[in-house]
């Protein structure tokens, strides 16, 4: 009995044993604060419960957006695996215009 937590399966238990090892590297951090968790999952509960009202928050950098639809195009431009590069350099984009804009 490390926390009081209770669970209804083994599976459950097992999961959540994890998050009291000293061995347990988080990979998960908030952009919003000093969390970090073990799982995407945890991640996201946490976002729900402790920020909520901070909108639509990207869980891969510190932006947050007013819609689902917005926080959408973000990732998509900005995390996607095609990221398009300047032929000059090492910079990389999401979009075509703020390459054209960057080579200019």
């Amino acid at each position: 009995d490390i926390c009081g937590f209770v669970a209804t399966t083994t599976i459950i238990l097992n999961e959540h044993l994890k998050t009291h090892s000293q061995e347990n590297f988080k990979a998960f951090s908030c952009n919003f604060c000093n969390f970090a968790a073990v799982n995407l999952s945890q991640l996201k509960a946490h976002m729900k419960t402790a920020h909520e009202d901070l909108g639509h928050p990207c869980l891969k950098c510190r932006n947050h957006f007013s819609t689902p639809e917005e926080l959408k195009a973000h990732v998509e431009c900005e995390h996607a695996d095609k990221r398009l590069r300047c032929p000059q350099c090492s910079y990389t984009v999401g979009k075509a215009t703020r390459l054209r804009r960057h080579i200019e």
